[in-house]
């Protein structure tokens, strides 16, 4: 099978990909191929939609073109389903068929456990749903609402209610058991290997709670357990004798009381033994430098501070606004950065947090120059999965991405998007970047801006956008790499239900119950989390 060649409009160049033809036009005649496309091919005459709504269609490459219409615009032209009254007849007629077994859609009687497009389909679903609705990309309709505040809610509670006392309803597991059902099977595995795994998922009685407490500073006095998140627990400090409040979870994390001893956290002293482990020396929980504040964790050779902030001690209802970025200014004046970590970013996402860290130190695995690496857009697939292994905050939405590949492999990548904010529309903005884990690119941050840089002027942008967080960032890199700082945000936030974080546009005001941003949070049992401010450079 053979290939046919594409002639460049432009100039002589020719290739048997489309790819090398898209980077040709890119780079050589600062031109994307769907522009050379029109002015090349279609006579400067712009492309829309057939139907008539002036919108363009998809671009399906240079043999191809664009489509002649967006997806089900053609119903618009040239279909019966213009008319009303064949709209009418047409749902009746397949109403009719379907009750009457006439007709079928494809997966009729099919299931995940029958069919592995079933499978395929439901786990992508899943993944994809699961992971917008934790960003908080998703909301739920019913997010902040009850029973007793919506009809819609009330009414479809009383036609459940309804439905399974009259048998109409059931539960797809009725009757099910391990023995006869592979998916009760499934799941009961499931669940016993998530209590067999950790001690804290089992239902402990008094006598444990009294047992686990004994491991720590503290004597038990009385309480009554339900939670270990959430049940408050009467307690005495051995040392200092100072009764006080806690959750089991607390102490499970922090051993010491935190009136006569150092706030030393379990995650905390793993830190502190991980940066010991590559041989530098540490100080924890030091009050000499910013004194009176304390600093976590000091590498004194490094001249770096580290803060591991839990999310329930270092939320709004006991750390205020400017708590960590006024560390951070302080540390500044001293002439050393300081490192924030939350407490679900070492636990979800420890290998990263450990690169990041040993990054600082100056201890990399691996070094590559950014001048043998081959540049090329970066397919969303492969974007998705680079950033959710490499980069703290994981994927984001990009309108296009590029990547540095040595021996095929991407090393480095950079993804733009539009910016959020109106005042930056002539900029693309910088959605995310960073390198493979324990590997710096040299030179890497500079090739893929400038690569970014020219794709922007190609589209009529004045350049680059890029925020830097201060939590583990500063402005050296982009400084070397060409940018120019423009100035610096506010401090940023997130909700925080003591155990995850959520992005800011989570919870927000509902306008139709007439309830404040505050109100819907205090129904979803949100608090605010604060980091840091951010850094605002520009790349012209």
């Amino acid at each position: 099978m053979t290939y046919i060649s594409i002639n460049c409009p432009v100039c002589e160049f020719s290739s048997k990909q489309e790819k090398k033809l898209f980077d040709h036009l890119l780079l050589s005649h600062n031109t994307s191929p769907e522009e050379a496309y029109i002015k090349y091919k279609n006579n400067n005459i712009p492309i829309f939609c057939k139907c008539g709504c002036k919108e363009i269609p998809k671009w399906r490459g240079w043999k191809v073109g664009y489509s002649p219409y967006i997806r089900g615009h053609n119903a618009r032209d040239y279909t019966a389903f213009t008319s009303a009254e064949f709209i009418k007849r047409s749902s009746e007629k397949r109403k009719k068929g379907f009750s009457e077994g006439k007709y079928k859609v494809w997966n009729d009687g099919l299931t995940k456990e029958t069919s592995k497009t079933i499978q395929a389909m439901s786990d992508k679903v899943s993944k994809t749903l699961h992971e917008k609705y934790r960003s908080g990309e998703l909301v739920s309709w019913q997010t902040g609402l009850t029973k007793e505040t919506d009809e819609r809610l009330l009414r479809s509670s009383q036609t459940k209610k309804r439905k399974y006392e009259t048998g109409e309803a059931q539960s797809w597991n009725q009757g099910l058991t391990k023995e006869t059902d592979h998916r009760v099977e499934i799941a009961a595995f499931k669940i016993s290997a998530r209590y067999n795994k950790r001690e804290a998922g089992k239902r402990l009685n008094e006598t444990d709670v009294i047992s686990r407490i004994k491991k720590s500073d503290f004597t038990y006095i009385s309480g009554e357990y339900k939670t270990r998140r959430e049940s408050k627990l009467f307690i005495q400090c051995n040392t200092c004798k100072k009764d006080q409040y806690r959750t089991l979870y607390s102490v499970d994390m922090s051993l010491t009381c935190f009136y006569c001893r150092p706030k030393e956290s379990k995650a905390q002293i793993e830190i502190n033994e991980f940066i010991r482990s590559l041989n530098i020396e540490t100080i924890l929980s030091d009050r000499s430098v910013i004194a009176p504040q304390e600093l976590d964790i000091l590498v004194p050779s490094k001249n770096i501070a580290i803060e591991y902030n839990g999310l329930y001690w270092h939320s709004a209802n006991y750390k205020d606004k400017k708590y960590h970025s006024g560390k951070t200014d302080m540390c500044n004046k001293k002439s050393i950065q300081l490192i924030h970590i939350f407490e679900d970013e070492w636990r979800d996402k420890n290998m990263i947090v450990k690169s990041l860290i040993s990054a600082k130190l100056g201890i990399i695995d691996k070094k590559i120059f950014a001048r043998k690496c081959e540049i090329r857009e970066v397919p969303s697939k492969e974007r998705k999965e680079f950033f959710n292994n490499n980069h703290i905050d994981g994927d984001t939405r990009a309108k296009i991405s590029f990547g540095l590949y040595f021996e095929n492999e991407l090393v480095s990548c950079i993804s733009l998007r539009k910016s959020f904010h109106k005042k930056w529309n002539d900029y693309f903005e910088v959605a995310r970047s960073a390198s493979i884990k324990n590997t710096i690119i040299i030179g890497g941050l500079s090739r893929l801006t400038k690569h970014a840089f020219k794709f922007s002027q190609v589209k009529n942008k004045k350049g680059i956008l890029s925020y830097v967080d201060t939590r583990y960032g500063n402005d050296l890199g982009y400084i070397k790499a060409g940018y120019k700082k423009h100035g610096e945000t506010g401090e940023m936030f997130w909700w925080s239900d003591n155990i995850n974080r959520f992005n800011r546009f989570k919870i927000r005001a509902n306008k139709e119950l007439n309830l404040t941003e505050k109100q819907v949070a205090q129904k979803e049992n949100m608090t605010k989390i604060y980091g840091c401010k951010n850094l605002v450079f520009l790349f012209e």
